[in-house]
């Protein structure tokens, strides 16, 4: 399994994303948490499981839900970048 390091950006977007699910309180913040720890563990498993989008980075969905994890395998880790709705057109917003 690989290593899995978030950038800064990726964080902020995590803790953005976690506010935002617990203000609704309707469990969806569990819920969400859920899905991206199982999508994390795949990405552990199978980096390379997901196709170059915008060379280097690979987008992971995260489950039903609509946010994509945008990463890239560097130097035998999994990096990730930001952690994005897929609602904010990460391939033009995304600058890296």
């Amino acid at each position: 399994m690989m290593e899995v390091v978030f950038r800064e950006r990726a964080r902020a977007d995590l803790r953005n994303i976690m506010a935002w699910f617990c203000d609704r309180r309707d469990g969806s913040e569990a819920r969400f948490g859920a899905a991206f720890d199982a999508e994390l563990s795949h990405l552990r498993r199978y980096p390379f499981g997901y196709q170059v989008r915008r060379a280097p980075y690979r987008f992971a969905l995260v489950g039903r839900f609509r946010y994509v994890i945008i990463y890239a395998v560097v130097e035998g880790a999994v990096v990730v970048y930001r952690i994005r709705h897929m609602h904010q057109r990460p391939l033009k917003r995304y600058s890296g």
